[in-house]
């Protein structure tokens, strides 16, 4: 089965975790789905006489750690690793006292075309990246500024750290305990220091 990055993948960032590599925050280029999907077919039937074969850098996926995949090139000893390979499992593969498949068909000339497409498309990802989290602080700085203004147009509290009037409700439910007597478990935050504190109100 041959694997080619013919797409760009890379993790949604709110699944990315601290330890995961370059592959999983940058688009990388991957086979396509339906191309994932033929080899899993062939494990599932056939694992011992399925091979892995990789032309240029593909992005990792856990299914198939552990098993060993072949890279293809113009290199002669990647070439001479599949021809073992596929001898491996049965194919009626003849090499000796042939050389013409030495240096048959150029692998190397496909890459330089993926690697290139991968450079422009993860260009433009980043771009708009960076547009959409300069946007979304954009947008947070204008509803902190509305939230102040609001908070100091209205009679409100004074923060019990800060002292500014910008205390208020952030959110109110049922006590887990007393609720049942009509215990209220609110959450308040200040708009200008952040400070929180969660207080227990009971009905008179």
């Amino acid at each position: 089965m041959l694997l080619t990055g013919d797409d760009l993948a890379h993790l949604r960032m709110d699944f990315v975790n601290a330890d995961d590599g370059p592959h999983e925050t940058t688009p990388t280029p991957q086979a396509r789905p339906n191309v994932l999907f033929e080899p899993g077919m062939a494990f599932g039937r056939h694992p011992e006489s399925t091979i892995l074969v990789t032309l240029g850098y593909t992005r990792p996926f856990s299914d198939v750690a552990g098993r060993h995949t072949i890279k293809i090139s113009n290199a002669l000893a990647h070439r001479q690793v599949l021809a073992a390979r596929l001898k491996t499992i049965g194919c009626a593969v003849v090499t000796e006292t042939r050389t013409g498949w030495h240096e048959a068909g150029d692998f190397d000339a496909a890459v330089p075309k993926l690697r290139d497409s991968a450079a422009s498309n993860e260009t433009g990802v980043q771009e708009h990246a960076v547009a959409l989290r300069n946007e979304n602080q954009a947008l947070r700085d204008e509803i902190r500024q509305i939230n102040t203004k609001l908070a100091e147009s209205v009679d409100a509290e004074p923060c019990p750290r800060c002292r500014r009037k910008g205390w208020h409700v952030e959110s109110s439910e049922p006590d887990p305990e007393f609720g049942e007597l009509g215990g209220v478990r609110r959450l308040y935050r200040c708009e200008f220091c952040g400070f929180t504190e969660s207080q227990l109100k009971t009905a008179k």
